[in-house]
């Protein structure tokens, strides 16, 4: 007897997702402490979780920097203000530690890198 045919409407759709090796382990650990529950379905329960909670994070703001001496450009996710009075920004390209905080961009999760 095989399984019992599921309407269209409620089929899953498969998707890859890569983990790191120590995320994969955490995860098979999980799912061993929980009897008949699958890496799939504590994934799942996981994400559904955090929806409920209003944590997801559609977007993300992303800060441009340039530097004066050469005309670099770069973003980092930092924001402007962990970097104040340390001195850690330099020029990736000249090495000069004249970079200047440009402006704010918005990526959406759903778009892609250049």
């Amino acid at each position: 007897m095989g399984r019992k045919i599921k309407p269209i409407g409620l089929h899953r759709k498969p998707i890859s997702v890569s983990l790191s090796l120590d995320v994969i382990g955490w995860l098979d650990r999980l799912v061993l402490a929980s009897e008949g529950v699958s890496r799939s379905r504590t994934i799942e329960s996981a994400l559904r979780t955090a929806m409920s909670k209003g944590q997801t994070t559609l977007g993300e703001s992303i800060y441009l920097w340039r530097c004066k001496t050469c005309e670099w450009e770069g973003t980092s996710k930092k924001h402007p203000k962990q970097f104040k009075g340390t001195g850690l920004r330099f020029c990736k390209k000249c090495q000069s530690n004249q970079i200047y905080y440009a402006g704010e961009m918005s990526k959406f999760q759903g778009e892609e890198e250049e």
